[in-house]
């Protein structure tokens, strides 16, 4: 007997409904609903940011484009006072002092004005006050509000064979006609029922019922940069920030430099306009030089002023850009992740790849922190081995001798990197050929040194002991620093300073160098007069320069340093005496004459590491505003700009660096020739351009004798030696001293001096400054 088909429908959604995995409703409708509303509010956060940004990047133009105008007002201000003066005809010397005012005026309006304004356009796009957080907050905000109304949990339907698509319906409401039709054909209930449990079977083995965690799933897929951990402002925005701040810094501190420089040529053409003897002609031609470079300055400066904040614009558009692209990836990848769960080993193989992310974050971290010990340590060794080497007995020296240095005699001299950094651009050639610094903008690695001299300054005014001595070798900023202490004293406190630029032998000769230091009239009667003198001045700050010639390791040479460290001992009281002197003639007097009791503390200048000298160029370099491209070898065309990436530009500066340090030894004066005899300019493309050190090889220095050793060693322990100081030391004759220190001149060892009498001195070559003092310290010649 057949079974009745109503009742068969009947009896079989009855089981249906308490069958839970056939009664369950599939809730893709509203997941759906979920995502399109979602992406509309995501799509509304990100039309605002992009809407912020452009009106922030509209604000900064506008006012760099009011500081581009107010330096072309002083290029074309200043460009009218230089033709003003220029037509009187001879040059009037008080028309260049008014010139030289006006350009001094024009610095302090630029710094001002114009420079503070430039700071508070920049001001508006630092990380701080960026819409960033404001945009990150708006997307977020509305995920939250997407997510807040939703289950915890949705149920999605899956057909594993596809042929099916659930749509907001059940198993039961898609697959019911055809399952009563087939289960409604048998004879009894039971036959019935024994169909429909097959037929469930089977169903159960086709479809799948997810019920995935919305929360976890937007937590996985959640952008970077919305994630709690994902600082992006702390990351590439600060990062780019901070270097177009430093870039501003730079072009801000070459125009400066530059109008000061300028303003200086202007006064010292004002004083030979005003001697005697006035050639007009260079005159009219100094002055136009100075004129041009000061339009050149000023024009390149409102050139590079826009473009400056380029990257600082176009990676906020690039982080815009990429949280849109994490959005869009989200809204792709969530419903895809619902629709199925993570197994076991899938969510093992996420925590694993996040572990190596952190993990190689962390050992690029440790490689760049490991990078300075590594240089030290390789410099350690290579002194070692040179050493080891130097104490290594040779073959024939007396044959081989020659030969092998004359391959030091081939390097250039100093005054011929000089003369070759006159091919620079002016402004490039004034920063590398400035000299001594006269303030601290341009101070790198000396601000501990600044600190010590502050500290002992406050000391002194509270009426303690103190006389301090500057010391460190030739070029290692003794100069620099007492510069940058003087500057900060200003006018609040009385500054003598001098220098000892001869040696002195006698008492006679002091006296007479103390006429010259106080203005005297005529030279003091004897020490009492001198020390009576200095005691009758008001409280301030003495400063001497080149302490060393007064050292002369004779018989009586002693006498005048004596004389002259009774003048300090009897006047330090009243007077904080700061002294220069270089390293190892201040050895040699501190065991000759116990200087620590005549100057209570010492501040050593030195630069001591590698990222020292490097940050020190390189801040001239930007300063100067010119592009620098490191090249890799000879094989690279100077007129060609060489197509590499930035990581392979980092590689070649680190490597040019390592070894520009291994030759000098933190010389700075060493690290300038080095770095100008390198250094190339590429008029085509305006950029500079840097050849590669590579390993010099000092070994030839190995087969001097020990005559010119020890030649050596008394030019460095005195600072300098002339022809009758060496002759007179060793206790030979004028000609056999003159040949010896000729024969090192020309193998380019020592500088020939500047006049050609008896009594001028040979100076180190400080090209051979590293390269001279580690042989002579391997051999115990110096300490």
């Amino acid at each position: 007997m057949a079974v009745n088909p109503s009742d068969c429908r009947n009896y079989l959604q009855r089981l249906a409904a308490r069958d839970r995995f056939l009664s369950t409703v599939d809730q893709q409708p509203q997941l759906d609903a979920l995502m399109r509303d979602l992406s509309a509010a995501i799509d509304e956060a990100l039309a605002q940011g992009h809407t912020d940004l452009a009106a922030i990047d509209e604000s900064l133009d506008n006012e760099l484009l009011e500081v581009a105008g107010n330096l072309a007002s002083s290029r074309e201000l200043l460009t009218r006072a230089f033709e003003q003066v220029r037509s009187a005809s001879p040059l009037q010397s008080e028309d260049l002092v008014q010139l030289s005012r006006t350009i001094e005026a024009r610095i302090l309006w630029l710094y001002d004005r114009v420079r503070v304004r430039q700071e508070r356009s920049l001001n508006q796009v630092r990380p701080q006050n960026r819409s960033w957080n404001k945009i990150l907050q708006h997307v977020a905000e509305a995920i939250d509000h997407a997510l807040r109304n939703q289950p915890e949990e949705l149920t999605l339907i899956r057909d594993r064979q596809q042929q099916q698509e659930p749509g907001g319906r059940s198993i039961w409401q898609i697959e019911a006609p055809p399952l009563i039709q087939t289960a409604c054909t048998g004879s009894s209930r039971l036959t019935t029922r024994l169909t429909f449990a097959r037929l469930r079977y089977r169903l159960g083995r086709r479809y799948q019922i997810l019920q995935p965690v919305v929360q976890d799933a937007f937590t996985r897929h959640r952008p970077a940069m919305l994630q709690p951990d994902q600082k992006p402002l702390e990351g590439d925005y600060v990062q780019r920030h901070e270097q177009v701040s430093h870039d501003f810094s730079d072009m801000w501190r070459g125009l400066r430099f530059n109008l000061e420089t300028a303003a200086e040529d202007c006064h010292r053409l004002a004083a030979q306009a005003a001697g005697d003897t006035v050639d007009s002609g260079q005159l009219q031609q100094q002055l136009t030089e100075t004129g041009k470079l000061v339009t050149e300055v000023l024009e390149r400066t409102e050139q590079q002023l826009a473009p400056l904040a380029d990257p600082l614009k176009e990676l906020s558009h690039q982080l815009l850009e990429r949280l849109e692209n994490e959005c869009r990836e989200m809204l792709d990848l969530i419903p895809k992740d619902l629709q199925r769960v993570l197994s076991r080993g899938e969510r093992l193989t996420h925590k694993r790849r996040r572990l190596l992310r952190t993990w190689r974050r962390n050992y690029t971290q440790f490689r760049k922190d490991l990078q300075p010990l590594m240089a030290r340590l390789d410099l350690m060794w290579q002194f070692l081995v040179q050493g080891i080497m130097g104490l290594r007995p040779g073959g024939d020296k007396i044959a081989k001798s020659e030969s092998m240095l004359r391959s030091i005699a081939d390097l250039p001299t100093p005054e011929a990197i000089l003369q070759r950094a006159g091919e620079l651009p002016p402004v490039c050639r004034r920063m590398f050929t400035s000299g001594a610094l006269k303030n601290r903008e341009f101070m790198i690695g000396k601000n501990k040194d600044l600190d010590t001299l502050r500290e002992l300054f406050k000391r002194w005014q509270e009426g303690l002991l103190c006389s301090i001595a500057v010391t460190g070798p030739d070029g290692s900023g003794k100069t620099s620093l007492v510069n940058c202490f003087q500057s900060e004293l200003g006018t609040q406190w009385p500054v003598l300073r001098f220098s000892i630029d001869s040696r002195l032998t006698n008492e006679p000769q002091l006296l007479e160098a103390c006429r010259q230091w106080l203005e005297l009239a005529e030279p003091p009667a004897d020490l009492d007069a001198v020390e009576a003198y200095l005691n009758n001045l008001p409280r301030g700050v003495i400063i001497v320069e080149n302490l060393h010639n007064l050292l002369l390791r004779t018989v009586g040479g002693l006498d005048v340093a004596r004389a002259f460290l009774r003048l300090v001992l009897a006047s330090r009281h009243r007077q904080l005496w700061v002294v220069t002197v270089r390293k190892y003639p201040w050895h040699r007097m501190r065991y000759l004459l116990t200087m620590d009791r005549y100057f209570t503390h010492q501040v050593h200048t030195l630069f001591n590491s590698q990222s020292e000298i490097r940050d020190a160029l390189l801040l001239r370099v930007h300063t100067s505003s010119y592009p620098v491209t490191f090249l890799n070898g000879q094989e690279e065309a100077i007129s060609q700009k060489p197509a590499t990436g930035k990581d392979e530009q980092t590689s070649r500066q680190d490597r040019f660096f390592a070894d520009l340090f291994a030759a000098t030894r933190g010389n700075m004066q060493a690290a300038l020739y080095y770095w100008l005899m390198n250094l190339e300019y590429d008029e085509q493309q305006q950029t500079l351009l840097v050849s590669p050190m590579g390993k010099i090889d000092y070994g030839p220095l190995r087969s001097l004798d020990r005559a010119q050793l020890y030649a050596l060693a008394e030019v460095i322990a005195h600072g300098g030696l002339s022809i009758s100081e060496h002759a007179t030391i060793f206790g030979g004759s004028s000609l056999q001293s003159r040949m010896l220190l000729d024969h090192l001149a020309q193998l380019n060892l020592l500088q020939y001096p500047h006049e050609q009498n008896p009594t001028a001195a040979y100076q180190l070559n400080p090209l051979f400054f590293a390269p001279i003092t580690s042989l002579l310290e391997s051999r115990n010649i110096i300490q």
